[in-house]
């Protein structure tokens, strides 16, 4: 019998069965003596539709419940590729504003690296002093340069460099031509009075502390260079913009020269003290450069030298001794300067307490407080009637407020790590718990990686001096 054509009111229903099989149960209507057909039909077009392609998982068998079966995965096979770099080839893949004019790009990466390393707390003044000098100055605008292309160095670029063309080398060719160039203008008359030349012994020093472990370079700058060239022209010479923006800068950094090596220093010489000491009058809201600390550290730093001087040369303790009790006395009275210091801190405005120099300012109160104590608590054979003093809770405290300054210091945009070197080598000779140590090194791990590896030098020496204690603090250390 031949089967009904299907009408056109005819539905299909897929049953579960149905589904999985791809058989269609077609069922027509009862209509004008038609009767219900079952027809088991096999659905080609389906099966290809819903046929499962592989992959976790495939439309299709989303589409009808199943489970996607794994894919196969070609083997992978290793393909060698011979490509042969070319100067011109490389030429090409630098663009051609970049490798005509890569001074200017590092002018600017030295510019914006100012603006990230508040070396100052008014940086807008201070670029605003440096631009004239820099554009007029080719010593100047090498050292600088110099700096900008060391930094762009440790940051990414977007481009491909010849190895003798790459920021890095540009770094150490412009400072090597800065050092023949200062050569030659240091034989000239009258150079101790051109602003751009002490700028740049200046940022010759800094250009050490980003290349040099050991510091040294930069002290040698700063003490042989900078210091000199002030020296001969002398303190009653007519203070310039460049200058006094000079001096500002110069007496903080200077005055951290002089405690970390333990030296004497032009900030406490008769002859300059009126000169450096000209913010000391100025109001803590509009200090700039930290005040009145860079006067106190050089003072601390001056101490410092006569009483070791005098100290390598007494032969026993256990007796009186009028001068010890004299630098006791003397220590006692910048205790209590750098107490007064604190009080007008803490009477400050609220606003300006959240400013980077407030940070730093108190940063620097701890760090001076604890490097006092310690010259004499070096010594524990004498007890003197006068002297600093710290209980040990104190000296914690004081540890404590360094490492948490110095945390909001780095965090905050603008926040200079090079200006805590002191602080963080001051507050990790008092370190005593494992948590504070450890808070020390990775932030010394953080200055390091902004770009002074000088920091990587402070951390070595506390790492001695910890074992050393460690050493001091086992008394069977090396007892059989």
């Amino acid at each position: 019998m031949q089967a009904p054509k299907c009408h056109q009111n005819a539905h299909w229903v897929l049953s579960t069965g149905a589904r999985r099989s791809h058989d269609v149960n077609l069922v027509l209507p009862e209509k004008s003596g038609y009767f219900l057909y079952m027809v088991r039909v096999t659905c080609v077009i389906a099966n290809i539709v819903e046929q499962c392609v592989g992959g976790i998982p495939c439309e299709s068998c989303i589409r009808t419940g199943k489970i996607c079966r794994k894919q196969m995965s070609e083997e992978l096979k290793a393909v060698y590729v011979f490509y042969k770099e070319t100067e011109c080839t490389l030429r090409k893949l630098i663009p051609a504003t970049l490798a005509a004019d890569t001074r200017t790009i590092h002018l600017d990466c030295f510019f914006a690296f100012l603006y990230r390393n508040h070396l100052v707390h008014h940086t807008d003044v201070l670029v605003e002093v440096l631009l004239p000098l820099v554009s007029e100055s080719a010593l100047l605008s090498s050292v600088v340069s110099a700096i900008g292309a060391l930094d762009a160095s440790r940051h990414g670029y977007c481009a491909n460099y010849v190895e003798t063309e790459s920021p890095r080398f540009l770094a150490y060719k412009s400072y090597s031509r800065s050092i023949e160039l200062l050569k030659t203008v240091l034989l000239e008359s009258e150079v101790s009075l051109r602003d751009d030349i002490l700028w740049a012994t200046f940022f010759l020093g800094l250009f050490e502390l980003m290349a040099d472990p050991s510091g040294d370079g930069w002290a040698k700058h700063m003490l042989h260079g900078t210091s000199r060239l002030l020296q001969g022209a002398g303190a009653t010479t007519t203070i310039s913009r460049p200058r006094k923006a000079f001096l500002g800068i110069f007496r903080m950094f200077e005055a951290n020269r002089a405690i970390l090596y333990g030296e004497g220093t032009i900030l406490s010489s008769l002859e300059w003290a009126p000169t450096y000491q000209m913010d000391d009058q100025t109001p803590v809201s509009k200090w700039d450069s930290l005040g009145r600390i860079p006067s106190i550290m050089a003072e601390i730093s001056t101490f410092n030298t006569r009483f070791y001087g005098y100290v390598s040369s007494v032969m026993s303790f256990d007796i009186p001794d009028p001068t010890l009790d004299q630098f006791g006395v003397e220590a006692a009275e910048i205790q209590n300067d750098i107490y007064k210091l604190y009080s007008e801190l803490q009477n400050t405005d609220p606003e300006r307490s959240k400013s980077l120099p407030f940070h730093q300012a108190l940063s620097y109160y701890h760090a001076i407080l604890l490097d006092l104590f310690n010259t004499f608590d070096y010594y524990h054979c004498w007890h003197l009637d006068h002297s600093p003093y710290l209980s040990r809770c104190e000296i914690n405290h004081h540890v404590n407020q360094i490492l948490q300054r110095a945390e909001i210091i780095l965090d905050t945009p603008g926040g200079c790590g090079l200006l805590l070197i002191l602080p963080l080598r001051v507050a990790g000779t008092r370190a005593e718990t494992d948590i504070q140590k450890a808070t020390v090194q990775a932030l010394l791990d953080s200055i390091f990686k902004r770009g002074f590896i000088v920091a990587a030098r402070i951390k070595d020496d506390l790492h001695l001096l910890w074992d050393w204690k460690g050493r001091l603090d086992s008394p069977l250390e090396g007892v059989e």
